[in-house]
């Protein structure tokens, strides 16, 4: 007895094992090749995928890259804040004795690993001077405004046995454990009318700061002082720093080094 026949349905366009089979058989036609369009769309549909692909690996790239720039920054400025930190611990005025002076002048000045070398400004000070008291006001100023500097006072005829009266007030300049400059009275910075403006040019000379620190009260680039300012005493006056007796000038030299 023949099995009834059933008409199956066969769509000839899928690309299916069994429609391989059939093709195989000659039951349904081959599939026709690919047209030049066809080939030419599908081309372009890869090209579009990759390009895509590539966009959003590139954008991970760049998304990772951004971070890695960030924290590389994030990093270095804390380090760099730390080091300002540490720079910047004094801001007043410090007294001190002639036991005490090495320690708050010669070693401050060399500083430490984490904060490097210091510059310390020195007021060899005489109580009832008009320039001692001048200079005391503009160090109690630069000394709030410039915080990694150390300004350090101190009575000259404590620091130095029979200090004439006549050099004062002296101020001297240190930095990694050496002199930078003295100056004796204020003749240099202007007399009885040196400013802040004044004492902020000699830290700039001395290389304490920068011309443009914008911590400055006059930003100016200042070299046009007038001549009795730019006399320079290293010469002439320290050698009057010391007494005339030699041992006291023995005394001096190991005081100021």
């Amino acid at each position: 007895m023949n099995e009834p026949m059933f008409q199956v349905q066969v769509d000839e366009s899928e690309d299916t094992e069994w429609n391989d089979i059939l093709r195989e058989k000659g039951v349904i036609p081959q599939r026709p090749e690919h047209s030049a369009e066809d080939q030419l769309e599908e081309a372009i549909d890869e090209a579009i995928a990759k390009q895509k692909q590539q966009q959003q690996q590139q954008r991970e790239l760049d998304a990772d890259s951004d971070d890695e720039f960030f924290e590389q920054y994030r990093r270095e400025r804390f380090a760099q804040m730390q080091r300002d930190r540490a720079k910047c611990v004094f801001g007043e005025v410090y007294h001190c004795n002639k036991p005490e002076y090495s320690e708050q002048v010669t070693q401050a000045s060399m500083g430490t690993a984490e904060g490097g070398p210091v510059y310390v400004f020195v007021h060899l000070a005489l109580q009832g001077n008009l320039q001692s008291r001048i200079l005391e006001r503009l160090f109690v100023t630069a000394a709030g405004r410039f915080k990694d500097c150390k300004f350090v006072e101190i009575e000259a005829s404590k620091a130095v046995e029979g200090y004439p009266d006549r050099n004062c007030p002296t101020l001297i300049v240190y930095h990694e454990g050496k002199v930078l400059r003295n100056i004796v009275t204020l003749l240099e910075l202007g007399g009885d009318d040196a400013s802040d403006a004044d004492l902020e040019r000699l830290m700039v000379q001395v290389g304490a700061i920068a011309g443009s620190d914008d911590r400055r009260a006059h930003t100016d680039q200042d070299t046009g002082a007038t001549p009795h300012r730019r006399l320079n005493f290293v010469g002439k006056h320290s050698r009057e720093l010391a007494p005339s007796d030699e041992d006291d000038e023995d005394d001096e030299d190991d005081f100021f080094n």
